[in-house]
């Protein structure tokens, strides 16, 4: 029963670190797009 209950909170912890990376990586995929847009924007 302890087994169970650990991995419950083990998988619910791993799914917020997956939604955490993801949002990470998102702001970073969004930010570099972004520099690339200015960038393409100077004369």
């Amino acid at each position: 029963m302890t087994f169970a209950k650990r991995a419950r909170s083990e998988r619910a912890s791993a799914t917020v670190y997956v939604t955490f990376v993801r949002a990470l990586l998102l702001a970073v995929l969004t930010a570099g797009l972004q520099a690339e847009a200015g960038r393409h924007e100077l004369p």
